[in-house]
């Protein structure tokens, strides 16, 4: 049996358990995430993070709650901002993930920024059945889903992750067959993001983007940033006109994220995140 020390972080209701591999060094990550959950620790993603002091940049491996990979994760990134400014006093550090690098940026536990780089557009390949493409430009497509009235209509992006953004506002049965849908026909490759009132934003009549979000490998979740950023993302792309100062915010159930674009191309996420505790299993 090993002792494993860890650190429970939330990002608006986005559970994490981060391992710092200086305190518990693990070799099995996939038996590591699995472990929390038989002993009845839930969380969204397991953040195993490892610190090179020569240049202030940290190496994190992010799992799912089924074991899977992630590549990206902007409330997870926030997190170890937080968890490393708590704990070694850094402002700032530069997290790399799956070979990309993010800045992250520490004001106070209400204000983390994590650079997020540039958005891919993605569209479904005309040649091969369940396969996504890149493109150039945002492409808005549609899909027949049996026993839903009306096509869906959505964007694919990637950020780092694959992100399925849904336009049209759907209710729970059809949601659930959507992403059964998806999940058949991708292979489980995609965050689903449900725009709730696109309509109402992009009429000026609401000043926030409303957002739920089904994340692979971990279900429903009450806060995504980088579904949150993918979402921004197509209202900058697609309906430029309402996004004139740079600037959406996007509101989940855990709460409010902000989503800013520079004249480069470069998104930038920004919101609190918190320690809850830390304690030790043994596994």
């Amino acid at each position: 049996m090993t002792n494993i020390t860890y650190s429970k972080m939330n990002s608006q209701g986005n559970d994490f358990i981060l391992v710092d591999s200086s305190i518990s060094e693990v070799k099995l990550l996939p038996d590591l995430a699995k472990s929390f959950l038989i002993q009845n620790i839930n969380y969204d993603q397991l953040l195993y993070v490892e610190l090179s002091k020569s240049d202030e940049l940290v190496t994190c491996s992010i799992l799912n709650r089924d074991g899977s990979v992630a590549k990206q994760c902007g409330n997870g990134l926030r997190a170890i901002m937080l968890y490393f400014n708590n704990r070694y006093g850094y402002k700032a550090i530069n997290i790399e993930v799956c070979g990309t690098k993010y800045k992250v940026k520490f004001k106070d536990t209400e204000n983390i920024t994590v650079q997020m780089g540039k958005t891919q557009p993605l569209a479904i390949s005309e040649r091969e059945c369940g396969v996504v493409i890149p493109t150039e430009q945002f492409h808005k497509q549609s899909e027949c889903i049996d026993n839903i009235t009306e096509d869906i209509v959505f964007y694919l992006v990637d950020i780092g992750n694959q992100h399925c953004v849904i336009l049209d506002k759907h209710i729970p049965d059809d949601k659930h067959k959507i992403i059964q849908h998806l999940n058949k026909n991708y292979n489980n490759q995609f965050n689903i993001e449900f725009l709730e009132n696109l309509t109402e934003y992009i009429n000026g009549n609401s000043q926030t983007l409303i957002l739920s979000v089904y994340e692979r490998g971990a279900g429903w979740t009450d806060s995504c940033g980088s579904g949150a950023t993918a979402a921004a993302s197509v209202i900058f792309y697609s309906y430029p006109e309402v996004s004139s100062t740079g600037s959406v915010s996007v509101q989940q159930k855990g709460g409010l994220l902000s989503v800013f674009k520079e004249p480069n191309g470069l998104l930038y996420l920004s919101g609190p995140s918190t320690l809850e505790y830390e304690a030790s299993i043994y596994v």
